[in-house]
This record gives structure tokens, sequence and C-alpha cells, in this order.
């Protein structure tokens, strides 16, 4: 009897894949082989390889943004959520992330949905730094210089910086401070 896999299966395969492959192996040929199933497995749930790809994209966006940020609004201010945020930005490897981001350099569609998350993520950002009582524009400035070191992040895996609480916290304090000379 062959394996059952669901569509689930396969979007975790495809991001197992991609963290430790890279997309060069995000073809059917390849992924039903590492799983030892049929193409038609495959096939089952995705008409086409770019579905799949589709699939991945929409997934990763879901995990890796949406729900992340769900999960931050569920604390009580703006400094907890940043200090939360930068917490787990620094402990957390991106191995995902970067494998999303080579992807995107070698796919103008993984580029484009690339640009989609950046743009949500950085709103949220923005958003939050306002919602604290930061200016427009220092707002803006502020969450780009998070979403390009969250980025850099990604490739960095081998970095290691100081991942106590107290140093998020203190991050976050300065993130959310007024600039020199600014009013509210």
């Amino acid at each position: 009897m062959s394996k059952r896999l669901t569509r689930e299966a396969w979007i975790s395969h495809g991001f197992d894949v991609l963290r430790s492959t890279g997309h060069e192996a995000l073809k059917a040929d390849t992924l039903c082989k590492a799983l030892g199933v049929s193409r038609g497995s495959f096939y089952w749930h995705f008409p086409s390889l770019g579905e799949f790809h589709d699939a991945l994209l929409v997934a990763w966006r879901q995990r890796n943004t949406e729900a992340v940020i769900a999960e931050l609004q569920e604390h009580p201010d703006a400094e907890t959520q940043l200090a939360t945020l930068i917490q787990k930005a620094i402990e957390t490897p991106q191995p995902l992330e970067n494998a999303m981001r080579r992807w995107g350099g070698a796919n103008p569609d993984v580029a484009s949905a690339l640009a989609q998350v950046d743009l949500l993520r950085r709103t949220y950002l923005v958003e939050l730094l306002m919602g604290a009582g930061v200016s427009a524009a220092v707002a803006q400035d502020r969450a780009t210089l998070l979403t390009w070191s969250f980025v850099g992040r990604s490739f960095a895996p081998m970095f290691v910086a100081d991942t106590s609480p107290k140093v998020a916290v203190e991050m976050s304090a300065l993130f959310l401070s007024k600039p020199a000379g600014e009013t509210l």
C-alpha cells in the first residue's frame, strides 16, 4: 500500500526541502522520490508545480507573518509586542526565511510575494510604533530598519547575540523613544 500524504504534509516537506536543499529541489520528481511516493500523490493535491509553489508561499506568509502578528497583538502594549518580536528574531534561527529570500532572488513571482510580506510586516511595525506615540515619519524609518534587520538576521545564522529578554526590552524602548527635539 502506498503512502497517503496530505496537502499539509507536502507543504511541510516543501519547507524542509527549502531549508535543507534550496528552491532548486522544489520539483515534483525530486520531492516524490525523497518521500518514496508516486507523482500521482503530488498531483492529487497540486494540479501543477506552480500551484505547489503558490501553496508554499501562502502557507509561509500565513505562518511566518500573519500568525506571528496575531500572536504579538495578544500582548497588551506596543513595548511588550516589540520586545517579544525582537527577542524572537534574535534567538530564533531563520533558515526558512533565508531560503525564501534566496528563492525570491531567482524567481520574480516569489520576489513579488516577498515584497507583499515585507509590506505587511512593515505596515504592522509602523502601526505599532505610531500607536506608541512615535511620529509617522520616524515610525516609517524605524519600521524599515527593523525589517531590514530581520532580513539580515536570516542570512547570519551563525551570529550569536545576547538573547536575554533585557536586551530585547532595551532595544524596543530605543525604537519606541522620541528622537531628540521631536514632540508628540
